[in-house]
């Protein structure tokens, strides 16, 4: 499965409001600034997005070309090394 940056994770991105005002807050209902957890999952968020974007480029980029350019023993080789430094 090939992981995709979907609508929903777009419009979560792009719709958070970076201030909000609320009836009642200080002289003359000024806004107030979001709750710092709102800012961390914004944050979050890109970097999902941004993560999505980087994997669906490795999917469609990389790794053909590395199987067309590389032997199927140095490709092997590669994978055994990625495993022992993810374990």
């Amino acid at each position: 499965v090939k992981p995709r940056i979907t609508d929903r994770d777009s419009n979560l991105i792009e719709s958070a409001p970076r201030r909000e005002s609320r009836e009642g807050a200080g002289e003359g209902n000024e806004p107030f600034e979001r709750q710092p957890g709102a800012d961390a999952k914004k944050i979050l968020l890109n970097a999902i997005a941004a993560s999505r974007k980087h994997f669906d480029k490795e999917e469609r980029l990389v790794f053909p070309l590395a199987e067309r350019i590389l032997k199927a023993k140095t490709l092997s080789e590669l994978g055994e090394q990625w495993l022992s430094r993810r374990s």
